[in-house]
């Protein structure tokens, strides 16, 4: 009588385990990948917000510089000549520019007391910058004082 002497080698993997673990790995790597790709349009997005409120930020401040040593209607003026559309209401100034792909719409109007009264020469400055698909991307507001400028008549 001859023995069969195989002997039983269970050390590698069956098809079924070789398939099943490329599935959980797949699986893995499917997560972490839609993980990145969000993470890159987030970081895209606010790296838009921060250029818009930069654009708003320079603009802000370049008028409220303007506005240490000039009156209104020299910082009007001023601006129109940078390029700058102008829309007057009343005594509501409106400006637009466009500034790489954004539009900046700049808004200037008096403040008023609560009793209606102008309060003399303080403004609110209102700064909007919008991408290239007109949304709003950014927004500043301040109030300052002019300082208004005497004209020698002599």
């Amino acid at each position: 009588m001859i023995k069969n002497n195989t002997i039983n080698n269970q050390d590698g993997l069956t098809l079924v385990e070789l398939l099943g673990s490329i599935v959980i790995l797949s699986i893995i790597v499917v997560s972490f990948l839609a993980f990145f790709i969000q993470s890159a349009k987030t970081t895209k997005v606010s790296e838009d917000i921060i250029d818009a409120s930069y654009i708003a930020q320079q603009e802000l401040e370049a008028i409220y510089h303007l506005s240490t040593d000039q009156g209104v209607d020299q910082l009007v003026s001023y601006l129109q000549a940078q390029g700058y559309t102008h829309l007057r209401s009343g005594e509501t100034h409106e400006f637009s520019i466009h500034i790489d792909t954004y539009r900046v719409d700049v808004k200037l109007y008096p403040v008023y007391h609560d009793s209606g009264d102008v309060i003399e020469d303080l403004h609110t400055l209102l700064v909007k910058v919008f991408d290239s698909e007109n949304r709003q991307s950014a927004q500043m507001e301040t109030k300052f004082f002019f300082n208004e400028v005497e004209v020698d008549e002599g």
